[in-house]
Formats: C-alpha cells, sequence, structure tokens
C-alpha cells in the first residue's frame, strides 16, 4: 500500500495491482481476492475500492476479452485430454515389433502420438557395433564444437565431412524418415550413464533411433500446454482451501537398443540416460509434405474492428 505526499489516499502498490489483474484475468472470485489483500494488511475498503477501479479500467476491458478466448482454448484442450483418457493412450506409449510406414503416419504421425517400433533398425551396421567410447573417440578433438547442454552432446552429422563415414553404419529408417539425407538431417546423440535432460517442448516432429545404451523419457501430451507451461513454484493463484490445479499427463517410456520412438511435435519430454546411451535421430520425413514446425511466437495478426463510434 502507498500513500501520496500531497494527501491523495492511500492506494495498492505496483506489485499488488499486477497481482489483482493477473488473478482477476484467471477467472478467481473478487471476494477472495478481497479476502487475502485484507489477510495481507489492506484495509477492507481499500481493497474493495482497488478491485472496482481495475475492473472498469479500459485497459483492463481489454484484455478480458483476450482472456475469454484464452480460457475457451484451454477448455477445448481439456475435451480432447478428457478423449485421450478415454481411449486408454494416457496408460502407456504403444509399442509394436513391426509397423507399416503407411499405419505410422495414419495412425502415430498424422494424429500426434508418440509410438515405439522395436524392429526398425535391424539393417544398421552401427546397432552392437557402436559405443559413447568408441563414438567419442571417433568424433576427436571436433567434441569440442559440439552443441552442449551439461553432458550431453549433439553432432549433427552432415556438418563436417570427418563426421560422415559415420553415416555408413546406419541409414534413416525405410519407410519412416526421408531417404536424402539433407532432408532427414541426421543428429547424433551421445548421453552418459546419469546424464539429464530438462522438460523442453518439441518444435518439430522427431525419430529417435536407440543405438546403444538405456534411456527413460518423460512424455507430456501437447493438449497438456496451459499445465505443463504453469510453474509450480509460483503457486496456485486461487483461493486458500481451493483444490490444486490439476497435474499434466504424463507418459514415461524406456527405450533399449534397436528401438525407435516417435516424438511428436507439440509435445513436451524429458530424458535420463540409465547408462551411457547413444542415439541418432532424424527430423525430415517419408512424406511429399515438410515436416510441421510449432513456431515460437504466433503468426502476426491484423487489429480488430475498431469501435464504435461514440
Amino acid at each position: 500500500m502507498s500513500a501520496d505526499p500531497g494527501g491523495s489516499p492511500p492506494s495498492l502498490s505496483a506489485e499488488w495491482r499486477e497481482w489483482l489483474v493477473e488473478n482477476l484475468l484467471l477467472g478467481v472470485e473478487a471476494e477472495d481476492l478481497v479476502r487475502v489483500l485484507v489477510k495481507s494488511g489492506v484495509d477492507a475498503e481499500l481493497a474493495r475500492a482497488a478491485l472496482l477501479a481495475e475492473t472498469r479500467d479500459p485497459h483492463f476491458q481489454g484484455a478480458v476479452r483476450v482472456a475469454h478466448l484464452q480460457r475457451k482454448m484451454e477448455t477445448l484442450l481439456d475435451v480432447y485430454a478428457e478423449f485421450y483418457r478415454q481411449s486408454g493412450a494416457h496408460q502407456q506409449v504403444e509399442r509394436h515389433a513391426q509397423l507399416p510406414a503407411d499405419a505410422f503416419f495414419e495412425r502415430y504421425y498424422f494424429r500426434n502420438r508418440p509410438v515405439v517400433v522395436q524392429g526398425a533398425l535391424t539393417k544398421w551396421a552401427a546397432l552392437g557395433g557402436w559405443t559413447l567410447a568408441r563414438i567419442s573417440e571417433r568424433l576427436g578433438e571436433e567434441r569440442g564444437a559440439l552443441a552442449r547442454e551439461g553432458a550431453v552432446l549433439h553432432a549433427p552429422l552432415l556438418e563436417r565431412e570427418e563426421w560422415r563415414s559415420l553415416l555408413e553404419e546406419l541409414h534413416p529408417p525405410g519407410g519412416y524418415a526421408a531417404a536424402d539425407l539433407r532432408v532427414s538431417a541426421p543428429r547424433l546423440c551421445l548421453e552418459p550413464a546419469g546424464a539429464e535432460l530438462a522438460l523442453r517442448p518439441l518444435r518439430k516432429n522427431l525419430l529417435r533411433c536407440q543405438v546403444s545404451g538405456r534411456c527413460v523419457l518423460e512424455l507430456v501430451p501437447s493438449f497438456e500446454l496451459h499445465r505443463i507451461t504453469q510453474d509450480p513454484e509460483e503457486g496456485s493463484t486461487a483461493a486458500e482451501g481451493a483444490a490444486p490445479p490439476a497435474p499434466a499427463l504424463r507418459l514415461t517410456v524406456e527405450l533399449v537398443a534397436g528401438e525407435l520412438l516417435l516424438l511428436p511435435v507439440g509435445w513436451w519430454y524429458s530424458l535420463q540416460a540409465l547408462e551411457d546411451s547413444l542415439a541418432v535421430t532424424f527430423e525430415g520425413f517419408a512424406l511429399p509434405e515438410p515436416n510441421t514446425v510449432w513456431k515460437e511466437s504466433a503468426p502476426e495478426t491484423g487489429p480488430s474492428g475498431p469501435p464504435p463510434r461514440g
């Protein structure tokens, strides 16, 4: 709470005003917000006056319309989540010993669902011959140039001529990834035992081919976006005693050597290497259309219609 030296009545601080507007836009009941303000030392009359002033502000009215649209989108995502649960797909990631390419695309790729295929890499010479130690040695001094996150290294195999010899021991999974390496864009992933990747979004569909070792991935569906992007450390903005927001649905899948996993665009994933792990990923698929990209920012839009003339 702050007061104007000139004698103006006290008002909420900028931090409290921001908190108040955020919670109003989230749909928290007005009396619940007043109760929190009063409990924090704000006079009840001032709390109600501040709340009324914010709701009458034209800036707030414009923000309310945008927030309503977002809530409609979130409730639609909840519908998708409910159908997903009713189908039983939330229980585990489906696995197939063999999966025809047309079934792969029709049942999983185009439906934005993950799948594990166990027999797609049987012809790879790399399978059984590659280890983390051997490939690290092959990369040699170039390891310092690789994209690094903690103990995990990523090597785009087409980036340097001296790495291309590794491609002789593997090839894009037939029928799934594009045969043209410039399109499928193979990338080597080196993950020592115990290495972890924190939860992150998938901006494209990705094929992960496990060459050696074991890893565990945790997957969060795309329709859980509004839950996974909430920061749990900030706590709930709802009234005290209210039920906490439903946690995001998560699926756990373990990959072993020889298995392929489709990671769908828009999903989120984290990874832990249970032992020295080596994988190759592909991002170009055996389709006439390019990979679908989830862009960081929304496409540009024009302004809405002007207000009526007074």
